[in-house]
């Protein structure tokens, strides 16, 4: 195990812990804690709760001796209270399971590498039948080099391109045919020399998250990344974002919160006809597809990595606290969550049987579909079929998270502002990075 995971995360929790360490049993970051299962606490973004309160409460359905305590917070809360909270989980006193673990506030990597996580791959292994093939790649590896399964996904999600039949004949490598990331980065440079006064949709790639697709993630620490600022693919990628910042500078940005109006922007450039739609999960995709003509006037596509595999990114990540004296009763949460019943209602499912793209037919497979108030067609059986046959196939990444992905964000816009050359940004964050590993 990395000499780095028995150290503290950080020096002033360090010092906590050590204040609060006659106040434990020994070996209680050890894994060693006694087992009573009488309880279960949980912590919980509120926004996740829609997702979470059904397998809650058929939690509570089997096993009516539990008790149940849910502490949930606002995405403002979640930042506010992570210092603390962080704090209590590094002194032995969090809660049991923490649900949505990346929406947390914490560090959840530094978190994670200090050790105060249950290893959750013994919990896999003693039930029958169990096999990762059963589930989609890489989901018991996510920010790990190690044996440990510290973090296990229960939603997954995927990117999609989109474009007119018109330009994919157009572009050096047809989207229904790209080989790597590469060819992808290809085609937008295409794209944007050839329409340059056309809209595309911002690539989410900008804020470092979908870095994965580039191989780099944060556990193979800061070499892989000096690698990464090398490649001239990376280069040119940054050099189209910026010239997007500068042309779609009144462009709203693709998050959750500003999704209607964003939707609305968007249905705004549909008009137009030529249009590449750069990265955007699944189900936004399908909607620009439908907006573009559905298959006789559109082509979909996932997005490669640079080798080749769709890469998949993780969703609502779950700990455990190495200290619960309630493992079980947490684990038992998590495998009703990866239960067909929820993993079919929520989308997005990381058990393969489960990922029939049912649920996308549901949503986008009606013969017309009424999107921001105009008649489209709806998506072909056989485009859907194509699609979740990828993301079945597909590998998950993780990628920046946290404070890192944030740092990335804030080195590279200064590139993108025209305030800084881009190596002076990918030294600063190498720099960065170098510290961050090193604690």
């Amino acid at each position: 195990m990395k000499e780095y995971r028995k150290r503290l995360y950080l020096s002033v929790l360090g010092m906590l812990i050590s204040l609060t360490a006659g106040c434990q049993t020994s070996g209680s970051l050890s894994g060693e804690v006694k087992q009573t299962n009488a309880s279960l606490s949980i912590d919980v973004l509120k926004d996740e709760l829609i997702y979470w309160e059904p397998v809650i409460q058929e939690f509570q359905k089997r096993y009516p001796d539990v008790q149940v305590e849910i502490c949930s917070y606002s995405a403002e809360e979640m930042v506010e209270t992570a210092s603390k909270r962080e704090t209590e989980l590094m002194a032995g006193e969090g809660k049991d399971i923490y649900l949505s673990i990346e929406s947390s506030g914490f560090d959840f990597y530094k978190v994670q590498q200090s050790g105060v996580f249950a290893d959750l791959y013994p919990f896999f292994q003693e039930e029958s039948g169990f096999s990762e093939e059963n589930y989609i790649a890489g989901m018991f590896d996510l920010f790990e080099n190690e044996e440990t399964c510290c973090m296990v996904p229960t939603q997954a999600i995927f990117s999609a391109c989109v474009t007119t039949k018109t330009i994919n004949e157009e572009i050096p490598v047809p989207l229904n045919e790209l080989e790597d990331y590469q060819d992808f980065v290809r085609d937008k440079m295409y794209f944007v020399k050839q329409y340059p006064d056309r809209k595309d949709l911002p690539a989410e790639s900008d804020s470092g998250e979908y870095n994965a697709r580039w191989g780099v993630a944060i556990q193979d620490g800061k070499k892989s990344f000096e690698q990464l600022f090398q490649s001239d693919f990376w280069k040119m990628e940054q050099q189209l974002t910026r010239h997007r910042r500068k042309s779609d500078s009144d462009t709203i940005p693709m998050d959750w919160a500003h999704m209607e109006e964003f939707q609305k922007n968007i249905s705004g450039y549909m008009e137009k006809k030529r249009y590449m739609c750069l990265d955007a999960q699944v189900d936004l995709a399908f909607q620009l597809y439908c907006q573009l003509g559905g298959k006789d006037k559109a082509v979909i596509a996932s997005v490669p990595d640079v080798s080749g595999n769709t890469v998949v990114y993780p969703a609502a990540c779950v700990a455990v606290s190495q200290n619960s004296p309630n493992k079980e009763n947490a684990f038992r949460l998590l495998k009703i969550m990866l239960e067909e019943e929820f993993q079919k209602r929520n989308g997005g499912s990381v058990v393969k049987e489960y990922l029939t793209g049912e649920a996308w037919k549901d949503a986008y497979g009606q013969e017309n579909l009424l999107i921001q108030g105009v008649a489209c067609p709806g998506v072909d059986e056989e485009t859907i079929d194509s699609l979740a046959g990828h993301f079945r196939n597909g590998t998950m990444a993780g990628g920046l998270l946290t404070s890192t992905k944030e740092k990335y964000s804030e080195c590279m816009e200064g590139y993108y502002a025209g305030e800084k050359p881009l190596e002076a940004c990918a030294e600063e964050f190498l720099s960065y990075l170098n510290i961050y590993c090193s604690e």
